[in-house]
């Protein structure tokens, strides 16, 4: 069953003191420590219990508390931010296996599907020997990626242990779709993503898109305005100037003047 690997978000609308009390009620035995911001917030605190961080918590210089929640303290995080008002910056799922041969198995159709689609592949770890291998599809710079790694080796155990995890970076509002969202839900964050899976027996995936929608602006929609009006009286102009746009745009600025 999928689960978070990673959880993070900004709260709005409760201050800081609500959110850091809920996450120390959410983990026995922990206290809030002083701890350095990051990402232009002013402040920081962890939620600790001993030396293991279970949770970070930055506010003031930004908008609204932003909290980070990784590894197996994920879930419990995401259970305190899907009480409050809040919107995801970063939101990884994950399904673990463990059975021989199926690293490769789901490699295979994975990076075959890449390959065909043009989406971006990175492969990291010895994959000559086969130990330790991480293959990436999808770039880091886009709204999501998915990551298929032999975590067993990672660990240190001489285990067949597989997981794949999906990496959402929601882009603006989409943030607050994804802040309702179960765990499994994130594996359809683009359409790229619920294909791909199906390359592995996955048909039960729905895309939702957490991309930018690109929205045009004033001077865009009178330019589309201008060409829709106006093209033909402009592809026939350019004709008059010998069909080349230096021409025309000569033609033009003398016109202008």
């Amino acid at each position: 069953m999928a689960r978070w690997d990673w959880y993070q978000g900004t709260v709005h609308g409760v201050g800081v003191d609500e959110v850091a009390a809920s996450l120390v009620r959410c983990f026995d035995l922990s206290d809030l420590c002083p701890s350095r911001p990051r990402n232009g917030y002013h402040q920081g605190a962890e939620v600790r219990r001993g030396s293991n961080v279970l949770a970070k918590i930055w506010w003031g210089g930004n908008p609204g508390v932003h909290v980070i929640g990784t590894g197996e303290d994920s879930p419990a995080v995401a259970g305190v931010l899907h009480g409050l008002e809040h919107r995801v910056t970063r939101a990884d799922a994950c399904e673990d296996w463990v059975e021989a041969g199926l690293f490769d198995r789901l490699w295979s159709g994975l990076s075959a599907y890449a390959k065909a689609a043009g989406i971006t592949i990175n492969q990291q770890g010895d994959w000559v020997s086969n130990k330790g291998r991480t293959g990436y599809l999808g770039a880091r710079t886009s709204s999501c990626q998915l990551v298929l790694y032999e975590k067993g080796a990672q660990m240190g155990v001489d285990s067949p242990w597989v997981r794949l995890e999906v990496r959402v970076y929601p882009k603006g509002p989409a943030g607050y779709r994804v802040a309702s969202w179960a765990p499994g839900e994130a594996f359809g964050a683009a359409a790229w993503l619920v294909e791909a899976l199906k390359c592995i027996g996955w048909n039960h995936l729905t895309a939702q898109g957490v991309g930018t929608v690109w929205r045009p602006s004033d001077a865009d929609k009178a330019k589309r305005h201008l060409v829709k009006q106006y093209k033909a009286t402009i592809s026939a102009w350019r004709d008059e100037c010998g069909g080349s746009w230096e021409s025309f745009g000569q033609a033009f600025e003398a016109l202008a003047k």
